[in-house]
């Protein structure tokens, strides 16, 4: 090989040498800037929110006299549910009502299921003299109502009612009322009543009379088959001597019994949510206003309430149901003295939120409200019974007044009860060539 061509060779291969040369120094500087760049820090995961431990209730605390204490969380605001369906009037057996004084009147109901319903109140008694009243059973089958025999109270009692019904199987009925003896020739001059379905008749079962005067039942509810509670009054009813008392009798499953209570007053409604959380509300004694007593499983106290309006009215409550512990109706009318001469009586409806009673809804003049059911949160029925026919729902927000029809020339609505909130039933009173005959009017939801 000549020297020119070797001197060629040597510059090609230190020309390859040097590029190689210069390509590794780049790669390692290149690597030594990535190994010197500070790693970035891994986002922590986001940490999961606790969930809160409710708090325990005790279970039957006692609620001290006038300062109601908080049983439960109150439960959250219900969506509104607008109203759809409409009410009907609903054919009841006919009762000759010529001859009587008072006529004949239904004051309460209440739901087996949908072909199973009671409806409980007064009539006629045949025969006899126009002031006499009996009892009066009805009942639904799912396709008409028909009058169901009840028994009566020895005949020295003439002027018989049942004033309340309440179902807890198609063989476990109760109804409660009172009779009188109108001349009060007879001591008692009235005693309690208590009536009991087997599934098959009506029959009187026992109860106590503790007073020589009044002893009355308005109301009864339970929440098993021993343990019911009957709520009214006894007394002479005159503020000056013998005030009335509020009588609450139970039932063990064997035997009714008096139950003390501090309540001075008319006991006008009962319900219960559980053993240890039963609810009773009445009518004002004299110069005073509406009582709400409470059953905390060992005794019955009295439960701080409105009592009066932001006009000075009293305040009487009539009925009361539950939907839950934190969730309670009551309702009634509220005397509003600044209209017209000597004032009208309003509606008042009041809830409980496991806090609190307090006044809601609307107060409607002229009306008196004497029947409360709920279905559910967004779901209550209020009926009226002072003759307007002025029933009111619930949807979750407000009250609002619901057309109702009024068969005769004045009606009124005394009992409602729900089998669920697109079937609901109301029995009362219509006065047709002036004396009262049963209503029952009926509500589905298409």
């Amino acid at each position: 090989m000549s020297y020119l061509k070797r001197n060629r060779l040597f510059r090609i291969a230190g020309l390859v040498v040097l590029l190689a040369g210069l390509s590794l120094w780049s790669q390692m500087n290149l690597s030594s800037t990535v190994l010197a760049r500070p790693k970035p820090k891994p986002t922590p995961p986001a940490t999961a929110t606790p969930i809160p431990t409710a708090t325990p209730t005790a279970s039957a605390t006692p609620i001290p006299t006038a300062t109601p204490t908080a049983s439960a969380t109150p439960s959250p605001t219900p969506t509104p549910v607008p109203v759809t369906g409409t009410w009907q009037v609903v054919p009841s057996p006919a009762i000759d009502v010529s001859n009587s004084t008072f006529g004949a009147k239904l004051n309460a109901v209440a739901v087996v299921s949908a072909t199973d319903i009671w409806a409980v109140g007064f009539s006629p008694q045949p025969g006899g003299p126009a002031y006499a009243k009996q009892t009066l059973i009805e009942h639904w089958d799912g396709t008409s109502w028909r009058i169901v025999p009840s028994p009566n109270p020895p005949s020295t009692y003439s002027e018989v009612e049942l004033d309340a019904v309440f179902a807890l199987a198609a063989n476990d009925v109760w109804a409660v009322g009172y009779g009188e003896n109108p001349s009060g020739t007879v001591s008692p001059a009235d005693i309690t009543l208590v009536e009991h379905w087997d599934g098959i008749s009506w029959s009187i079962v026992p109860s106590p009379d503790p007073d020589q005067a009044v002893n009355q039942l308005h109301s009864i509810a339970g929440v098993v088959s021993n343990d019911l509670w009957a709520v009214g009054q006894r007394g002479e009813g005159g503020a000056a001597c013998c005030p009335y008392e509020s009588l609450i009798e139970h039932w063990n499953g064997t035997s009714w019994s008096v139950v003390p209570n501090p309540g001075q007053t008319a006991l006008q409604g009962v319900t219960a949510v559980a053993a240890n959380d039963v609810w009773a509300v009445g009518t004002p004694a004299a110069g005073g206003g509406d009582i709400i007593e409470h059953w905390d499983g060992t005794a019955w106290s009295t439960v701080a309430a409105p009592i009066a309006n932001a006009n000075g009215g009293g305040i009487s409550l009539r009925a009361v149901t539950a939907v839950s512990a934190t969730d309670i109706w009551a309702v009634g009318d509220q005397e509003n003295p600044l209209v017209g001469e000597g004032g009208t009586h309003d509606s008042v409806t009041e809830h409980w939120d496991g806090t609190a009673w307090t006044v809601v809804g609307l107060a409607l003049q002229d009306s008196t409200l004497y029947g409360v059911t709920a279905s559910g949160p967004a779901d209550a029925w209020a009926v009226d019974g002072g003759g307007l026919m002025q029933t009111q729902h619930w949807d979750g927000a407000t009250w609002s007044v619901v057309s109702t029809p009024d068969p005769g020339t004045a009606s009124g609505l005394q009992g409602v009860a729900a089998v669920s909130s697109r079937d609901v039933w109301a029995v009362g009173w219509t006065n047709t060539n002036g004396a009262w005959t049963p209503l029952i009017e009926h509500f589905t939801q298409a």
